[in-house]
């Protein structure tokens, strides 16, 4: 299986205009660390289904949540979405084996709040297909 789920990570952890926008530059947090106590901004990475469409034809989705503080509104999440598009939508990206894959962002959930840590965030969500 071609993985274009890691591309995406390695993609969005090596820019630097992303890293800035995140405390000491760390990009992604388990989701299992966020807490009422966690710096923010943050962003989290779901890997989602992935669909054999046939022999050599995939999709995956990818599901990123970008955090903040509910004061702060979607100011530093919106920063951090344009970016991700910037870099990834409707992009071939190379993978490791010499292959491409094209990204597009499917689909944006709203500004919601997580209840468990009552922090605001955005949910982008891209789906990868092989090409």
């Amino acid at each position: 299986m071609i993985d274009g789920k890691a591309t995406i990570r390695e993609i969005l952890m090596a820019d630097s205009t992303i890293r800035n926008l995140f405390p000491n530059g760390k990009v992604f947090l388990k989701a299992g660390d966020l807490n009422g106590e966690t710096k923010m901004p943050a962003m989290t990475f779901r890997e989602g289904p992935t669909v054999n469409l046939e022999e050599r034809l995939f999709q995956h989705e990818v599901y990123i949540r970008v955090y903040d503080e509910p004061q702060m509104g979607t100011i530093n999440i919106s920063a951090v979405g344009r970016r991700m598009v910037e870099l990834l939508h409707l992009q071939n990206l190379p993978l490791h084996d010499g292959q491409f894959v094209k990204c597009k962002l499917n689909n944006t959930l709203g500004e919601l709040e997580d209840p468990n840590i009552k922090k605001t965030f955005v949910e982008y969500q891209f789906r990868i297909l092989a090409i």
